[in-house]
């Protein structure tokens, strides 16, 4: 009796474990392709093509700056498909989320708030 409760538990961990080496095994994939995705735009921008990260935005000389608060856009996935972005297709909205173009059209073809902050997009945005 004791033998074959512990061959139950020995088998429920085992597919236990197995269930996590396939959700590892899935994020491993992701992380390979967003890899492969960065490195064919760093090739691109060696070749001078798309996003170039020099020369470095001028900022307005009257233009207060704050080192505490980062003047730049950390570049996420899309808001909508959380997919990555690929040819400077990227909109940001006025609550700072950003998405595809044609992510954002159905967005706002259903509703007019962020699927991320649930804000309503501001009126003067667009």
């Amino acid at each position: 009796m004791l033998g074959d409760a512990l061959l139950a538990n020995t088998e429920l961990n085992s597919l236990r474990l197995d269930d996590a080496i396939a959700k590892v095994k899935k994020k491993k994939l992701v992380l390979e392709n967003d890899e492969k995705t960065t490195q064919r735009q760093f090739e691109s921008m060696k070749k001078m093509n798309g996003n170039s990260f020099w020369p470095k935005p001028i900022i307005h000389p009257n233009a207060h700056v704050n080192f505490h608060s980062p003047t730049f856009s950390a570049i996420k996935r899309c808001g909508f498909c959380f997919q990555g972005f690929h040819c400077n297709d990227i909109i940001v909205t006025s609550c700072k989320y950003m998405y595809h173009p044609f992510c954002l059209g159905e967005l706002v073809r259903v509703t007019n708030k962020c699927s991320i902050s649930e804000q309503y997009f501001h009126p003067n945005w667009m």
